[in-house]
């Protein structure tokens, strides 16, 4: 078993019960999301990624919960185009590199529930995992 299948497995039993959203306070979306978990009684820790980015550890369990790696990338962002990288062909190491020194070119906002992940775009989306 590697390291990273222990680390996931450990993250994934810490986020049973809680659920765990990487939030952007000036996205409606994510907002929306936060309101959706409130209003469900779902107990939750908030990540402002934008102050607090995602480690690669963290993006790895992300992308073993369910989302994948190219899900994760705002292509339309101007900090993802300046970069230049071709997303077909870029290694998920690279991308993920990427992400934790440009964490607002992450999509949002992503929920981690119950072992699972996901974009809650819509936000209402995120009551699959309710």
């Amino acid at each position: 078993m590697s390291i990273y299948s222990i680390l996931n497995t450990l993250a994934l039993n810490q986020f049973m019960t809680q659920a765990i959203i990487y939030h952007n306070p000036s996205c409606s979306k994510s907002r929306g999301a936060i309101t959706l978990l409130e209003q469900h009684g779902i107990d939750f820790e908030s990540i402002r990624y934008l102050e607090n980015p995602p480690n690669y550890e963290q993006l790895m369990q992300v992308i073993d919960a369910g989302v994948s790696i190219k899900e994760l990338i705002r292509t339309q962002e101007h900090e993802w185009k300046q970069l230049d990288i071709d997303l077909e062909q870029a290694s998920t190491q690279d991308i993920i590199q990427a992400i934790i020194s440009h964490p607002k070119i992450m999509q949002r906002p992503i929920i981690m529930y119950a072992g699972q992940a996901m974009i809650a775009r819509p936000p209402e989306k995120l009551l699959e995992l309710l």
